[in-house]
């Protein structure tokens, strides 16, 4: 008995040296890899930026991308100057997102927009910054955005209500929303305990395809945050504007086909520009195509 237990606190300690050298990077090696995703907000921008910064000194290889909108706000050259040791680039000077993804530990949106924001919760992913976060949660990467450009606080009742509802549903999908300020220790925290796959993100995919509400808030409960349905006032909802029935095709019915025909039938549908990419680079056939998504 005394061998039994003995051999038993050998094991115990040697399986605690292998769980703490996997946590501790070689010597160069970096302690993560983390995309940082910069929109055209500008709110928070200077903190966000100043958390690249210290993920940087902190021993982090970080990779910024700028979007299309971005490039005009934050010139490259000035924020490469700003962010040394980043390698800095144009959303037309990188792979598709959902390539791309896959070479990080960790994806943050310096820069979370009210556009970006309700485009996200929509599944609208016809901008980089959308589908790099789609994309990185259907993955089951960790994401977090600084949310100081994505608030309307005081502004009129209905629009705050309704940027905070896209916000609670961008939280729903799985992403971590933060203060621009709190960014940079929010990566490091998230990185140095794990994060697992986000079941809830596919779950919700599935749920907003399918049109199956259940558990998913509707107008009239307590919490009121349907999407594109902000409340005004008690029992009171905005009306949605009827919207096209024809079939959209994103990148999403894109990836869900590479494990079936290879083929998706497209007549009378519109089709994203990202998702025509995707379908190209993949080698999926959008068989009798008719119109293309403007």
């Amino acid at each position: 008995m005394e061998i039994e237990a003995l051999v038993r606190q050998i094991v115990v300690q040697v399986l605690k040296q292998l769980e703490q050298e996997s946590k501790s990077p070689s010597a160069g090696e970096p302690r993560g890899k983390i995309l940082a995703v910069v929109t055209g907000g500008y709110l928070g921008a200077s903190d966000s930026f100043g958390a690249i910064s210290k993920l940087i000194e902190e021993g982090f290889a970080v990779d910024v991308v700028l979007s299309h909108a971005a490039s005009s706000v934050h010139p490259r050259d000035a924020l490469q100057g700003q962010l040394r040791g980043a390698r800095v680039r144009l959303e037309t000077e990188v792979e598709h997102p959902y390539s791309l993804v896959q070479n990080y530990d960790l994806v943050i949106v310096a820069i979370l927009t009210k556009f970006t924001a309700a485009k996200t919760v929509l599944l609208l992913t016809d901008t980089f910054p959308v589908a790099a976060v789609i994309d990185a949660l259907w993955l089951g990467k960790p994401v977090i955005a600084a949310s100081d450009s994505a608030e309307l606080e005081g502004a009129p009742v209905p629009l705050d209500e309704a940027a905070r509802c896209n916000l609670d549903r961008l939280a729903g999908l799985g992403v971590k929303l933060v203060r621009a300020r709190n960014l940079a220790d929010a990566a490091i925290q998230c990185l140095a305990g794990g994060h697992p796959a986000n079941a809830r993100f596919s779950d919700s995919i599935k749920k907003v395809q399918t049109g199956d509400k259940r558990d998913l808030p509707v107008p009239g409960e307590s919490s009121d945050r349907a999407i594109g349905l902000p409340r005004l006032g008690k029992g009171r909802v905005i009306a949605r504007e009827k919207t096209s029935s024809r079939r959209l095709i994103t990148t999403l019915e894109i990836r869900e086909a590479l494990t079936g025909s290879r083929r998706i039938p497209a007549k009378g549908a519109l089709v994203t520009p990202l998702a025509r990419e995707l379908a190209r680079d993949l080698g999926i056939e959008l068989v009798d195509e008719e119109e293309k998504c403007a």
